[in-house]
């Protein structure tokens, strides 16, 4: 149900999750939406059981870390840094 909403809005192009404890970078709705699963804040971060493939570009697992996302009215910016300083990921995107 949640995939059918994004893909019939065609002003979507970005979605966010918490929850799992991982970072994940997704390409969605054939390319067009760019999907960030982020929970490496709270509890103790795991291993990703299953990545959400093939939609999954980036994957970083087991540690905590915080994404760091810049709203443009044409695209955006981000950057997923791990706790111990270390950009593990990061890019931008026009639209």
């Amino acid at each position: 149900a949640f995939f059918g909403v994004v893909g019939r809005d065609r002003d979507v192009r970005l979605v966010l999750w918490g929850h799992d404890h991982h970072y994940e970078r997704l390409s969605l709705v054939s390319g067009r939406v760019t999907g960030f699963v982020v929970g490496t804040g709270g509890a103790a971060p795991y291993p990703v059981a299953r990545p959400y493939r093939p939609s999954s570009r980036k994957v970083v697992s087991g540690r905590y870390g915080v994404l760091d996302l810049w709203l443009r009215p044409r695209g955006f910016t981000f950057r997923f840094t791990s706790g111990d300083g270390v950009v593990r990921d990061s890019g931008s995107r026009s639209w």
